[in-house]
């Protein structure tokens, strides 16, 4: 599937930062959805996130770079995804967006800009699309890094709340932020407001959270 095909996909259930669908070569199908007693009350039931480790790291200008390493597990086999990963407000578009699988290796996934899904996951400004075969997620074991960058001086976010459409929570959510140059007044994770009083990193970790929110970074 090329990139104008995956920008014409339809969107489907949204992840940490991703959104999931089934897809064919010919068409973007969207199934594997399952109605759960509890917000958000559907889930993607074929794969869940059992680790996330968010690196946040602000450059001198300002700017943040963004690492977020995925760990995900199948239930059963894995299909062939779309997934549409949104870029937080209130900044603008990413740069250097970029995806690779990597639990063997190193090796790029195609990556496309979106469109924006129909299910709730809060404020963001563009999002993109990768393609991921379900072979080649297996053969990784289920590890997928996204990297970008958004520049600027105003306050920085990072979308979380679209994590709780995944199956299950999420088992393990690590956020590090690293601030050598002492630009930040304060750190909003999931609604907990941090001060850094002077430490230039930072280290937070949620076990088991259905997010609701996300994480947001206020400049002083």
């Amino acid at each position: 599937m090329d990139a104008s095909t995956l920008s014409r996909c339809p969107r489907g259930v949204l992840a940490i930062g991703l959104a999931l669908l089934s897809a064919s070569s010919a068409a973007c199908v969207t199934n594997g959805l399952a109605p759960v007693p509890r917000p958000p009350f559907v889930e993607d039931r074929g794969l869940g996130l059992v680790d996330e480790t968010l690196t946040l790291t602000v450059e001198d200008d300002g700017s943040v770079r963004v690492a977020a390493l995925f760990h995900f597990v199948a239930s059963g086999e894995l299909r062939d995804r779309v997934a549409t990963f949104p870029i937080g407000a209130p900044r603008g578009p990413a740069r250097e967006f970029r995806a690779e699988l990597v639990g063997s290796g190193r090796v790029p996934v195609p990556t496309a800009r979106g469109a924006p899904g129909g299910l709730p996951m809060g404020d963001f400004v563009e999002s993109w699309d990768i393609w991921l075969s379900g072979e080649d997620l297996a053969r990784h074991d289920g590890w997928l890094l996204v990297r970008y960058v958004q520049t600027g001086n105003s306050d920085f976010g990072y979308v979380l709340k679209s994590g709780a459409y995944w199956r299950g929570p999420i088992g393990r959510l690590r956020v590090e932020v690293e601030d050598p140059h002492a630009r930040l007044a304060e750190v909003i994770l999931e609604g907990e407001r941090i001060e850094p009083r002077g430490r230039r990193r930072l280290s937070l970790e949620l076990r088991d959270v259905e997010p609701a929110d996300g994480v947001i970074l206020r400049f002083r």
